[in-house]
């Protein structure tokens, strides 16, 4: 296969990944932001407060703890809300500590789209969305270098119409982001081996630390 049809076909393929999600995330059944998800979205609100001092300010009672965190949720989440369910609404310093649950890599993300756009939940839906085209494109592209032309854009075909990606990436949930970080780590080593460079090795290092 040629070089310039390969990538036609891996445009054509990112183009049908692109168009599905965001068929998804515009007419589909979107699930809420709840479970774990509501713990990422609360530790972005606590590292939001880290920068934001409006609202911080000592804590003399659990209520007022949990007033300080109303004062970010309202300020910095719009239109859709966090579904709680049975758990009770956060205190500002437990949303702090919920950084450390799920690691602060993508909570810092999620502060930085809060903090930047204020709105509901779509932008960060978006984040994940283009997370997973990238993960779609490494796919190929190791897939290319290990199995061949024909075998990526057959792995990249199936990544872009299977349901359960479509669905995680509409998520605030870590799926997206660690495919996306085990994709590039494994991109990194093979382009170092390849080379025989060093920085792609030691970028693979750093690009795993900040997996794990």
């Amino acid at each position: 296969m040629a070089t310039g049809t390969f990538r036609r076909r891996v445009v054509l393929i990112l183009v049908l990944s692109l168009s599905l999600r965001l068929g998804f995330l515009l007419f589909g059944d979107l699930l809420p932001v709840m479970w774990d998800a509501r713990r990422y979205a609360a530790a972005a609100i606590g590292l939001i407060s880290l920068v934001d001092d409006s609202g911080a300010g000592p804590v003399v009672s659990e209520r007022e703890d949990r007033r300080q965190f109303d004062h970010y949720y309202r300020k910095y989440i719009q239109g859709e809300r966090i579904e709680w369910l049975f758990y009770q609404r956060h205190t500002l310093t437990q949303a702090r500590e919920d950084m450390f649950y799920g690691g602060p890599l993508y909570p810092l993300c999620l502060a930085a789209i809060f903090a930047v756009a204020p709105a509901d939940f779509t932008v960060a839906r978006l984040f994940g969305i283009l997370l997973d085209l990238l993960s779609n494109l490494l796919l190929m592209v190791v897939g290319w270098r290990l199995i061949g032309r024909r075998g990526a854009l057959i792995a990249g075909l199936l990544y872009a119409i299977y349901f359960p990606f479509i669905l995680s990436c509409s998520l605030l949930l870590l799926e997206t982001s660690t495919s996306f970080w085990i994709l590039l780590a494994l991109y990194l080593l093979l382009r170092g081996n390849e080379k025989h460079y060093r920085w792609p090795l030691l970028l693979a290092g750093v690009v795993t630390g900040l997996l794990v």
